[in-house]
């Protein structure tokens, strides 16, 4: 998919003045995703989870970024935590 790098380039300056805002960076993390950058989505989701690590959309993100990435160690690790934390009844 193709994403306007304009819009990109907003939600970066956005997020640099509100940087603690992870609904606006979760949009900035499904536009780079989509626009195949996984490096940046991965980087992105890691601040996101280190203030929340149970964030399952962040997780997700970061899964599924790391697999596309080939990063055996991040694409084992994050879909089996993010199984334990969707799952209803452990």
């Amino acid at each position: 998919m193709s994403i306007d790098p304009t819009v990109i380039a907003v939600l970066l300056s956005a997020i640099e003045k509100d940087p603690e805002n992870a609904a606006l960076r979760l949009h900035l993390i499904s536009l780079l995703f989509d626009s195949g950058r996984m490096d940046v989505t991965l980087r992105h989701c890691a601040v996101i989870l280190a203030t929340q690590p149970d964030q399952i959309e962040a997780l997700d993100y970061a899964a599924r970024a790391a697999e596309a990435m080939g990063d055996a160690k991040r694409a084992e690790g994050s879909p089996r935590l993010l199984r334990a934390l969707s799952a209803e009844d452990p």
